[in-house]
């Protein structure tokens, strides 16, 4: 679902783009991670507080990067 909206959607389609253009060197780091889990938070579940639950997010994206990549 998510996927499909951020591809297909007009509204959120900015939000993968947004991702892809801070991340354009390395779409596959530990910042990317961080970044994705950052901005989804921002400008997609935008969650109350979305300020302080971003980096949260950000951590826990850039946490399960390393685990899955084994670094």
């Amino acid at each position: 679902m998510i996927c499909h909206e951020l591809n297909n959607d007009i509204t959120y389609m900015k939000v993968y783009d947004n991702w892809e253009k801070n991340n354009e060197n390395n779409l596959y780091s530990k910042e990317a991670a961080y970044d994705a889990g950052y901005i989804i938070c921002i400008e997609y579940e935008i969650p109350n507080d979305k300020y302080i639950h971003a980096p949260i997010r950000g951590s826990i994206a850039q946490e399960m990067f390393t685990i899955m990549a084994g670094i």
